[in-house]
């Protein structure tokens, strides 16, 4: 039987994970990949072997078969899909598509549909002084904080070249509350900002969680966002988006 060896425990959203692996390049991808994620406990709630032998690849949640992959990527693939869809379905936080970046004690939080551009957004920001807490996954909690899945990730500069898997200069896993929020709308020329209120701010953001809304949700978020500054972004390009947000950011 081949040796599974450890690779991470770490918590996500409140719900605690473990990863094994019996493939010496995949475990030290996989540890790369996540290297800033915070530990987790002995006894996780949820356990994930990413098997290569004896026959096809394949993954094991909690000593059960979950999938069989083609390749290491795929397997990869299904790994992280799988993280994502069990802490979603147990957490008792808010989980956002959406990705975050912190800048001192307020984190600016992108929310958009998929290929809105919030992951190279984010990875812009860190470059103006922002920490990078996540680019899919946000977990908002009940005192308003936010958690995420800082990994390494491949992003576009603002001619749109890729810059292949890079991590950010600062990394976080959390932030105590929120400094300023980006819905991103499909783009316009020329560029437009518009400030939203509360609710309205809440409701754009209950459109982009993981799970079908939860009792809580709403009012979780229009706590999360009251006082706090609110835009619809529509625009053409990083750098048009960058000029257009940059006066509202939080302060380092």
């Amino acid at each position: 039987m081949p040796r599974l060896t450890p690779v991470l425990r770490s918590t996500l959203g409140g719900v605690s994970f473990a990863i094994r692996c019996d493939s010496p390049p995949l475990v030290a991808g996989l540890s790369l990949r996540w290297r800033a994620l915070p530990p987790g406990p002995r006894r996780p709630d949820l356990l994930f072997d990413a098997c290569f032998r004896p026959r096809r690849p394949r993954l094991v949640l909690n000593g059960r078969s979950r999938c069989v992959a083609r390749d290491a990527n795929h397997l990869l693939a299904e790994l992280e899909l799988a993280i994502y869809a069990e802490v979603c379905q147990r957490t008792a936080t808010t989980p956002i598509h959406a990705a975050a970046v912190a800048f001192g004690e307020e984190a600016v939080l992108i929310a958009g549909a998929s290929g809105a551009g919030k992951s190279t957004l984010a990875w812009h920001l860190t470059q103006l002084g922002g920490s990078y807490l996540a680019e899919e996954h946000v977990f908002l909690d009940a005192q308003s904080s936010l958690s995420g899945l800082p990994r390494a990730l491949s992003f576009a500069n603002t001619q749109g070249e890729d810059l292949g898997l890079a991590w950010a200069p600062r990394v976080r896993h959390s932030a105590p509350r929120i400094g300023l929020v980006v819905l991103l709308e499909l783009p316009r020329s020329p560029s437009s900002l518009r400030r939203l209120g509360p609710a309205e701010a809440a409701a754009g953001l209950a459109q982009h969680l993981h799970r079908p809304p939860r009792s809580d949700d709403l009012n979780r978020l229009v706590d999360a966002v009251s006082g706090v500054r609110a835009f619809a972004l529509a625009q053409e390009g990083v750098e048009a988006a960058l000029a257009c947000i940059g006066k509202h950011l939080p302060q380092a």
